[in-house]
Formats: structure tokens, sequence, C-alpha cells
């Protein structure tokens, strides 16, 4: 109406990471609360009543994205605390939670990021070690991956653009940040 912003929820343990599902209805995000594993809570949009659909096993917050028919969210959590983050699906309409399997080593730690179009794959960061960070683009139906970039001097984070044909690629550096488009097909990437 007025342009000014809607308040979902007022929370003094704290909402975090709000993403919205595909069609706009929903939103789901992490509640944090000091020395617990975070809580996984939706929201109808504009305006709803919060309720809990899932818990964190380790992490006191994650970051959630939505697979495209709107059933389902991915997140990252650790299954213990001093362990790396992998990635779990959320399965919105029983409740069951699954791990993705991953062809890595146990020490990687993987964060998704989004999932194309069609719903088939999903694009996740992954840091090995110190040094090593990957861009994976990962098949939901076989759990397939492709190590679609990587590097062992400088930050990357990834998102698939809306039409699937593009992977957006900031890379952090300590004297300077850039966002370069690569063809998923090949090719050179494009500075932005």
């Amino acid at each position: 109406g007025d342009g000014a912003p809607t308040v979902l929820r007022r929370d003094m343990t704290g909402g975090l990471a709000p993403e919205g599902s595909p069609d706009g209805n929903t939103v789901v995000y992490s509640r944090f609360e000091k020395g617990k594993p975070c809580k996984i809570m939706l929201i109808a949009a504009p305006a709803g009543t919060s309720r809990q659909i899932g818990q964190c096993r380790s992490l006191p917050t994650t970051y959630f994205v939505w697979d495209r028919s709107g059933s389902a969210i991915f997140f990252d959590d650790s299954i213990a605390p001093d362990l790396p983050e992998h990635i779990f699906r959320l399965d919105l309409e029983n409740g069951s939670v699954k791990e993705l399997k991953r062809d890595a080593p146990d020490s990687a730690s993987d964060n998704a990021t989004s999932v194309s179009r069609d719903g088939r794959t999903l694009v996740l960061t992954r840091s090995i070690g110190r040094n090593l960070t990957q861009v994976v683009l990962h098949t939901l139906a076989d759990d397939h991956e492709k190590v679609f970039l990587e590097s062992t001097d400088f930050d990357l984070d990834a998102i698939l653009s809306e039409d699937g044909n593009t992977v957006f690629v900031s890379v952090t550096k300590p004297w300077e940040s850039s966002i370069s488009a690569y063809p998923i097909s090949g090719g050179a990437p494009q500075s932005i």
C-alpha cells in the first residue's frame, strides 16, 4: 500500500536469513536462540503465523534455498558442532530431512546457493581445507557432482542465473572483489 515495509514477525530471539518461496506466498527463516541449534520457521506472506517446521542439528543459524516446486528447502547444517557443514533437504510435505550425498572429503564444508529453473541442479560452494574453494553443480536426481570452478587463492560465491545458462561468481581477494558471468556451456567469463 503505502510503501512501508511489512513486519512479518517481531521475535526477540531473532529471525535470520529469510528466503521467499518460488510462488512468493511463504517465507522460511532461521530462528536463533543463544546456545541452541536454530529452529527452521515458516510463515505465510505478507502476514501469517510462524510455525516451526524443523530444527538444525548443531548450527545456531542457517541459510535456505527453495526447491523450485516449493515442496522442499535445502539448508546447511552440521551433524555435530565440530564437524563441517553439509547440505540437507527438508521435505515440507512429510517433514523428512535427508543429507545430500556428495563426492567430497569429509572435511569439506558445503553451502547451497541456488537451484536451476528446471529443479534438476543445485549450485553450491564448497570449502576444502584452508585454501581450496569450489563452485559445484550437483544433479539432484542422481547426486552426480561436477566441479564447475575452483580456486586456491581467493574465496568464491556463486548463484545460477534465472535462465540457467550462466553462473554468476563473486570473487573476494584481500585487495579486491569482482563478479563475473560464467557460461554453463563453457567459454570465457565476462566481467560484470
